[in-house]
């Protein structure tokens, strides 16, 4: 949320009045524009522990009824290049970020949403 497609994510919603926690890395939220209905909350995707926590400051003050989920990244790499095999832990860390991650966050933040009152045709 604090940088790239994520970043513009965060935008759009707040220009439409909505209350943003944004997670991301430290590093990334260090660099990142500030807004007061913008709370960024430092997470690694692929760390359970980190997600539920984040889940939880969302889910504190106002109802969570909305994840988008933006995390990934895609360093460049041919399986086979001039100088040898793709890096095997690299790729590993892009399966865990990306796929991985945006699971976790989806089913942690599943999991508070439907332990929210429903609204009024029963939505949650």
């Amino acid at each position: 949320g604090a940088s790239g497609l994520g970043a513009a994510t965060a935008a759009a919603l707040i220009a439409k009045g909505a209350h943003v926690y944004a997670l991301d890395l430290a590093s990334a939220i260090d660099k990142a524009p500030g807004d007061e209905r913008i709370t960024y909350v430092p997470t690694d995707v692929t760390d359970e522990g980190q997600v539920r926590e984040a889940v939880r400051q969302a889910s504190a003050t106002l109802p969570l009824r909305t994840v988008v989920n933006c995390a990934g990244i895609g360093p460049s790499a041919r399986i086979l290049g001039r100088k040898g095999v793709h890096d095997l832990a690299l790729y590993a860390k892009v399966v865990q970020v990306n796929p991985v991650g945006t699971f976790t966050v989806l089913a942690l933040a599943a999991e508070a949403i439907a332990q929210t009152e429903p609204l009024e045709h029963g939505q949650r």
